[in-house]
């Protein structure tokens, strides 16, 4: 999950004329899917903030990613 959120944040950061955001759909599915398995509470709790404040989550999402964590 770890590398995955790596990806997902520089895709979400990097600029647009670079093409490079192919693969934002695939990670963030990837890693609500898998965020409650995630052991390391310290790398759980910064994925979790970063996606609490960033824009790639719909409201409904947010609510339920916030409740499997």
């Amino acid at each position: 999950i770890e590398i995955r959120f790596l990806r997902l944040a520089m895709q979400l950061n990097a600029p647009a004329f670079l093409g490079y955001a192919d693969e934002i759909p695939h990670d963030k599915k990837f890693i609500l899917q898998n965020i409650k398995a995630e052991t390391d509470v310290e790398l759980k709790n910064m994925i979790t903030s970063y996606l609490e404040k960033s824009d790639i989550l719909t409201k409904k999402e947010k609510v339920q990613f916030l409740s499997k964590t």
